[in-house]
């Protein structure tokens, strides 16, 4: 199966409500969002995210504490 037939499969099995919401996300493209400087809550933030910290892992590690195989997934 093709990723557009796949596409159209999903599509097809989905709600009205569903549909709409889809079309409200994607239908007008992201042409739509505005390209912004950081404000410095997003500064803070993000240097934040470099810190090393003892709360974080990382991803393949959580899988693979979960009992998957991160390749599978």
């Amino acid at each position: 199966m093709s990723t557009r037939e796949m596409a159209y499969s999903i599509l097809s099995n989905l709600s009205e409500e569903q549909i709409k919401a889809f079309i409200t996300l994607f239908g007008r493209g992201f042409s739509n969002f505005e390209e912004t400087e950081p404000d410095e809550v997003d500064k803070w933030l993000i240097a934040d995210s470099l810190i090393d910290n003892d709360e974080s892992m990382p991803l393949d590690d959580f899988v693979r504490s979960m009992g998957m195989d991160p390749d599978d997934l």
